[in-house]
């Protein structure tokens, strides 16, 4: 049969075989080769190695010279450098890194000794290459030329923890020295917490411990270099030609050299000159400096926070060399020089003895005899260095903080001069007082008043501390600084519940690396708060006539919420014609479901609209609420009259005169509301019908008013119709005038008249109180019996002024009777209408 193509999942698998067997491989070349057991020797392991590589080495002695053969693999020995020697034998470097090595490739655990070379380093050869050589002991190889225990060159190798002993130079002269170390050609080496002691450089030579030739800018710290030896100069390190070291934290003692036998510097090519910050330089051995010299520098050149110590000479001293004649002088601040039988400064550099920033005091060491360099908790340099030093390193020699309390009381921020920083005995220690804060009843959201905690150095110096506190509380505090012992701060803590019921927290204070921590409970409750309800939310006077003061509108402010309303504020904003009449809301709690209540009035002082707002402060969770509030200033009602006066003429007496129709318009901008009608003067004026009482007439509507005149007696008649209304031109009046028109009937006072007979007399009928126009009727009563009377004309006009009429009394025979002698009174009466005038007359009948 045919075969059929792979499927997918046939040939993915077969792809990640694929690259598991590759990773196989990979792995496999990262492999430990073991000496003797996997090769005999280190250089065939080294040989066979790849990178990634570890050759270990089992305890024994190995007498061969190896090349790391530029190969990025660490070479390290199983037991430690007290079981497991390369021994070089004599031959040549005991070990060389030349092939362009870098960090990949590490030395560790080895004594290298008995190397031997010319040229080279006796024990460890570094050019162009930067390999990592850790924790080995560099002890008795020798050189012709420079760098007995390691020669690095234009190298930025790292050579730590190491212990470099008893190397040395013989069999020649000059060259650029270096017993333990020479470094030279610009590179960026790193020589970091070794031990450096016993190597010499005989023949004229410099740098017992470590030369620096034109090397750059190497970083040489955390090292104990003592008990070195230069025939030259500079006991512990010497420095030459561009060699701006940086020289850091470094214990430099019991060297020796001609000049400077702790360090010596001549560099006056480099590019700033080396920086010696915080070492500790004691009791080496010179002729002239016995801890620095300096030579050949100028300004840029920095020693800060140093000690340098001599129990016999002075022990910095400064040279001429190089132009130094001109007093160009390094930068010497914060440094203690002191000798007990010297000056600190000497040579070009002795003005420097007496200022501010370049101290002369017993440092105070624990046990100098027994090389113990440690300060004393009296020591003078104790928080006496300089902060800002260039380069400041962030641990001391022993690896413990750089900038460290040195004095329980004042608790300064300020470094220690020397390698080593003081360190207070006690740890410190605080409290926090009280350890517990109850805040009560707070209502959700508002906030507490304040509660204090006090926060104390009980021992020790206390860092500022780090402030926190959980849950629905916050701090303020006064801790912005170290607290010595016995001083304290205060954390201020407020309660401002976000929900109800009970609430707790915690307030940490944390200070110091060391883990001083001190913590107080927190706790509160949280209420529901008060809810400030506002009805009406809206408030509009309408119209109102303009100077004028509307009724007073009430605003109620009630309590929703289940604890205490406090109204604190009233604010008008808008126009001040809205304003408050009255309020008994602030200044007395309203309990929960009470309310209070605000009057406002409005009183405009001009035509149009205005508006406002009242802002009810208060401490309600829903903040302030607010009512809005307008009006509108309009001209008043206003009363209008036709006619605007009412004659009524003449008008009999007795008699009422026909209706007179007033109408009564609102010319106003509001309604016209008429309270009553009223008259004033003549009663014989009335209003008789009237719509206008009682009724609210519209701008620009009208009412109407009847009123008559009956006059009750002939004359002029006048009165005042009151219209009694809330117009602005109230009261309104307007004036009724009449005259009221009557007549007298005038007869002689006596007639005589023989029995039987007849008496005509002349009578008449006047007008009084204008021109009687009406039909006067005549008639007699009170006549005699058997007497009778009759007028000619029966009925007159008394006209303008009067009529006549006759009078005829008969007292003839009628019927058979005959009217008795004697005197009677008998009455004239003129009727017009109801009304009735009369006038007496004496009637004598005779015989």
């Amino acid at each position: 049969m045919p075969k059929k193509p792979l499927s997918f999942l046939t040939t993915l698998i077969c792809r990640c075989a694929l690259i598991c067997f590759f990773c196989i491989a990979l792995a496999h070349a990262q492999t430990t080769i073991h000496v003797p057991a996997d090769q005999p020797t280190i250089q065939a392991a080294i040989n066979a190695a790849q990178p990634g590589d570890t050759v270990l080495v089992a305890p024994g002695t190995y007498v061969e010279n190896i090349n790391f053969q530029g190969k990025a693999i660490t070479v390290a020995s199983s037991g430690g450098p007290s079981v497991t020697t390369i021994d070089g034998g004599g031959l040549d470097s005991v070990v060389k890194f030349t092939s362009g090595e870098g960090n990949g490739s590490v030395l560790k655990g080895f004594t290298i000794a008995h190397g031997n070379s010319e040229f080279n380093a006796g024990g460890i050869q570094i050019n162009s290459s930067a390999p990592i050589i850790d924790g080995n002991v560099i002890t008795n190889n020798q050189t012709c030329d420079s760098g007995a225990g390691l020669q690095i060159a234009f190298s930025s190798a790292i050579v730590r923890n190491n212990t470099i002993s008893n190397n040395f130079r013989a069999g020649c002269t000059g060259g650029v020295g270096g017993g333990g170390i020479s470094i030279r050609g610009a590179a960026g080496a790193q020589i970091l917490n070794n031990v450096i002691t016993g190597n010499s450089m005989p023949g004229t030579a410099d740098g017992g411990g470590i030369s620096l030739f034109a090397a750059g800018t190497p970083t040489i710290s955390g090292n104990t270099i003592s008990g070195n030896l230069a025939s030259g100069n500079g006991g512990g390190i010497a420095m030459v030609n561009q060699s701006d070291a940086n020289i850091f934290n470094n214990i430099i003692y019991g060297n020796s050299g001609d000049q400077g036998g702790g360090i010596y510097f001549l560099v006056p090519s480099g590019a700033r000159g080396p920086f010696l910050v915080n070492n500790t330089v004691v009791n080496n051995t010179a002729a002239s400096g016995s801890a620095v010299f300096a030579d050949g520098f100028d300004s840029t050149s920095q020693l800060v926070n140093n000690i340098f110590f001599s129990d016999t000479g002075s022990p910095v001293a400064c040279g001429n060399g190089f132009g130094n004649t001109n007093g160009i002088l390094p930068i010497f601040s914060f440094n203690d020089a002191f000798s007990p039988a010297a000056l600190g400064f000497s040579g070009f550099c002795s003005n420097l003895n007496g200022i501010e920033d370049a101290i002369s005091v017993d440092p105070q060491f624990v046990n100098a005899a027994a090389n113990d360099f440690h300060l004393l908790a009296t020591s003078p340099v104790i928080d006496a260095g300089n902060n800002s030093a260039p380069n400041l390193p962030q641990k001391d020699f022993d690896g413990n903080p750089r900038i460290a309390f040195g004095n329980a009381t004042t608790c300064s921020s300020a470094v220690d001069i020397g390698a080593y920083e003081f360190m207070l005995a006690t740890a410190p220690a605080a409290t926090l007082s009280p350890a517990a804060l109850d805040f009560g009843d707070i209502t959700v959201g508002t906030s507490s008043n304040p509660q204090t905690v006090t926060y104390t150095a009980t021992q020790g110096c206390v860092s500022r501390p780090a402030i926190s506190v959980s849950g629905d509380f916050h701090e303020t505090d006064t801790c912005t600084s170290v607290l010595g012992t016995g001083a304290s701060c205060t954390i201020q803590i407020t309660f401002s519940p976000t929900v109800t019921g009970s609430r707790t927290g915690t307030l940490s204070v944390n200070a110091n690396q060391n883990g001083t921590s001190a913590t107080a409970s927190l706790s509160g409750s949280g209420l529901n708060p008060a809810i400030a309800t506002v009805s009406p939310t809206v408030v509009s006077f309408g119209n109102q006539a303009v100077g004028s003061e509307s009724q007073a509108q009430t605003v109620t402010v009630t309590n929703t919420g289940t604890t205490a309303l406090h109204v604190n504020s009233l604010v008008m904003a808008g126009s001040p014609t809205l304003f408050i009449l009255s309020s008994n809301c602030v200044g007395a709690p309203v309990a929960p479901g009470g309310s209070c209540s605000i009057q406002l009035v409005f009183e405009p002082q001009a035509l149009g609209t205005v508006s406002a707002t009242l802002a009810i402060g208060s401490d309600a969770a829903n903040g302030p609420v607010s009512v809005s509030i307008s009006g509108t200033g309009v001209q008043p009602a206003i009363v209008s009259v036709t006619p605007s006066s009412v004659n009524f003429g003449t008008q009999a007496v007795g008699t009422q005169s026909p209706v007179q129709i007033i109408t009564v318009t609102n010319a106003g901008g509001l309604t016209l509301h008429v309270a009553s009608l009223t008259i004033n003067g003549d009663s014989d004026f009335s209003v008789v019908g009237n719509n206008c009482v009682g009724i609210a007439v519209a701008p620009g509507v009208g009412c109407f008013i009847q009123v008559a005149f009956a006059p009750r007696s002939a004359g002029s008649g006048l009165a005042t119709l009151l219209i009694n209304s809330d117009a602005g031109n109230n009261p309104f009046g307007l004036s009724f005038t009449g005259t009221g028109v009557d007549y007298a009937v005038s007869v002689p006072a006596s007639l005589t008249v023989r029995s039987g007979n007849r008496v005509q007399t002349s009578l008449t009928v006047s007008a009084v109180g204008g021109s009687f126009s009406n039909s006067v009727s005549l008639s007699c009563s009170g006549l005699p019996s058997g007497a009778t009377c009759s007028f000619s004309p029966a009925s007159v006009v008394p006209g303008a002024g009067s009529a006549s009429s006759s009078l005829s009394i008969n007292t003839q025979k009628s019927g058979g009777i005959k009217t008795p002698v004697g005197t009677y009174t008998i009455t004239v009466n003129g009727a017009s209408g109801s009304s009735v005038r009369s006038a007496p007359v004496t009637l004598t009948v005779t015989k």
